[in-house]
């Protein structure tokens, strides 16, 4: 039977899922929650692993050493490289790097705000991303680091969902989600079921 392996992304536990975005997946498959992106490298990978990362956890999980054994992966807020899309992002990337090197509590606070702004509430958005934080102190700058890196091509389908006012990834045409980086924040059950209509 297949199972679903859940990735956070940068700075973020798995609390960072709402309730009706987990139970619209669990109702389907049993469900990895993976709580740190750190973590990822860990996760249980098999030839029925659906994985689904957000953002830095979708590139993580395509750099897992059994990445070829899953059953797919599904990434959100992330498409092949970062900042897809957005070449502003992309090339803000190095100096965002270097900071959180720096002054990392105030790095992911930067990220924070710049995360929300595609959400219809993004004072909501930015209370319920700083209440999933992960301590600064368990952040791995080296993780981070692997969105310097294009995401490798994987013997293995990928399928991007992207929402339509993502700031760090767009994909155009008719293929967005609602909502922006914190989609799912915006409209859990929409989009739990284009994670379930892509399996």
């Amino acid at each position: 039977m297949l199972r679903l392996v859940v990735v956070p992304g940068f700075a973020t536990r798995a609390t960072i899922w709402p309730k009706r975005f987990r139970e619209s997946l669990e109702a389907q498959y049993p469900v990895d929650w993976v709580d740190r992106v750190e973590d990822a490298f860990e996760a249980p990978i098999t030839s029925e692993a659906v994985l689904v990362g957000w953002s830095l956890g979708a590139r993580v999980l395509a750099a897992h050493s059994r990445i070829a054994e899953a059953h797919r992966l599904i990434t959100l807020g992330y498409h092949r490289s970062f900042g897809w899309g957005v070449p502003d992002q992309q090339a803000a990337l190095p100096a965002f790097i270097e900071s959180f090197a720096e002054a990392p509590r105030e790095t992911v606070r930067r990220f924070q705000h710049l995360s929300v702004r595609g959400e219809p509430v993004p004072r909501e958005a930015f209370r319920q991303l700083a209440a999933a934080a992960t301590p600064v102190n368990q952040i791995d700058v080296n993780v981070l680091s692997l969105l310097a890196d294009p995401m490798p091509n994987l013997a293995i389908p990928v399928t991007p969902l992207v929402g339509a006012s993502d700031p760090l990834c767009q994909l155009g045409g008719d293929r967005c989600l609602p909502g922006g980086h914190l989609g799912f924040l915006t409209d859990p059950e929409r989009w739990a079921s284009a994670i379930l209509e892509s399996i």
